[in-house]
């Protein structure tokens, strides 16, 4: 007997289960992510055509690039790929042009899936999926990562951070989602194994951003605009102000704080924004080009430094996005950047909806991690954020969907009515 197609609800289903397996998928696989984007992407476009919907597939994908936010995308991607012309790492940088190019095909690609079919997993059913894959991860520390051994895998306790990340992105969403629906035991069992997933891990930036996260997300529960429009305005005005920051920074944070997180946590860090931020004046406008921060202590302009500070330009980039943009892109990148954040949080505004605290929080923990941590053209950074969104834009769709079926809008009163009541 032949099998029969997967029906569309069915793959809409499996894209959205497949995006909250990422965390557990990354256990496995710290890279995974790409791959998870392209396995939603398929998905939702093959129940888009099986559904008669290609369409509104296409029509929804093109007005999303027509967006402030499509349009400054595109410009970011665009200047990436000019900035070929002249940065010291071409080959490097041409691989990671593609990468962020394909990463927003696919992202442009799935949220327009989710918002045409508006698919969706009971909150609870979410909730089980992440608790299961925290719990997981929280076994194999405590195993000293014998879990991942048993099944052949490396044991080495950092490739446990980016999934550690991945609960402290999703928390904010859970939470709303299980908050909407009253689920008060199942919200206290999130929270608990998610946070000894993430404080167990060895990721610093993980715990950052669950802990900037968890703080957004108390304001914006009670504040819902203001919280928004404030962490817009944080993230814009850090992007532009970092080459003021970097170099005085370390003199900033006081010396008992430093010494309380520890030097290669956070004093090496500012020590190597320093030196990123003062090579950057040297080509203020336009910057170094892509991916020219991985070469930047091989580059004439390091020549005059000592031994010490040319060694700080060889961790292989900033680890702060903002300082990253600034170097390779110069300003004209960094006001780019700085747009593309505003006009992120300008679209949370108009269509969140319930679920603003939620995106509010997201964005404001994935923008510190992004400020302290990975290299910001990373494909596997750009899908996991991607993957969260596609997740945003399917609930933010599902609920919108639910609200017009319980309040249907009243037909106009026709003009005929309106005589014979008089």
């Amino acid at each position: 007997m032949g099998s029969e197609a997967v029906s569309p609800a069915a793959a809409s289903r499996a894209a959205i289960g497949a995006a909250l397996a990422t965390p557990l998928l990354m256990i496995g696989s710290c890279g995974i992510s790409p791959v998870v984007l392209s396995l939603v992407a398929g998905l939702l476009a093959y129940a888009c055509w099986r559904s008669g919907m290609s369409r509104q597939l296409l029509k929804r994908g093109i007005a999303g690039a027509a967006t402030p936010l499509g349009v400054l995308s595109l410009a970011l991607v665009l200047l990436l790929a000019v900035s070929l012309a002249w940065t010291p790492a071409l080959k490097r940088g041409g691989e990671y042009v593609l990468h962020v190019t394909g990463s927003l095909a696919l992202l442009g690609i799935a949220g327009a899936g989710a918002r045409v079919l508006a698919p969706k997993v009971p909150a609870v059913v979410a909730a089980a999926l992440i608790a299961f894959a925290a719990g997981v991860l929280t076994l194999d520390v405590a195993l000293g990562g014998g879990l991942r051994d048993a099944f052949g895998l490396s044991t080495d306790p950092f490739r446990l951070n980016r999934s550690a990340l991945a609960f402290a992105l999703l928390l904010p969403l859970l939470t709303m989602l299980l908050l909407l629906e009253r689920r008060w035991g199942w919200l206290a069992l999130v929270w608990v194994v998610c946070r000894a997933a993430i404080f167990g891990s060895t990721s610093e930036s993980a715990k950052l951003g669950a802990i900037v996260a968890l703080v957004a997300l108390l304001l914006a529960l009670v504040a819902p605009l203001a919280t928004n429009r404030l962490m817009g305005m944080v993230g814009v005005a850090a992007t532009i102000m970092i080459p003021l920051l970097a170099p005085v920074i370390n003199d900033v944070i006081p010396r008992a704080v430093q010494e309380a997180i520890g030097y290669s946590t956070l004093t090496l860090r500012g020590e190597i924004w320093r030196e990123y931020a003062l090579m950057a004046v040297e080509r203020p406008i336009f910057g170094f080009g892509v991916e020219a921060g991985n070469v930047a202590a091989h580059l004439p302009e390091a020549d005059l430094l000592t031994e010490t500070r040319r060694s700080l330009l060889d961790y292989g980039h900033p680890h702060n996005a903002a300082l990253q943009i600034w170097y390779e892109l110069g300003l004209v990148g960094a006001l780019v950047a700085a747009a593309l954040l505003a006009a992120l949080f300008r679209a949370f505004e108009r269509h969140a909806g319930a679920l603003l605290p939620a995106a509010t929080a997201t964005a404001a923990g994935a923008y510190a991690v992004a400020y302290v941590s990975h290299g910001v053209w990373q494909a596997w950074w750009w899908c996991l954020l991607a993957l969260i969104g596609v997740l945003f834009v399917a609930h933010v769709s599902a609920l919108s969907a639910s609200l017009a079926a319980a309040f249907p809008a009243k037909p106009p009163r026709s003009e005929g009515a309106s005589h014979s009541l008089k």
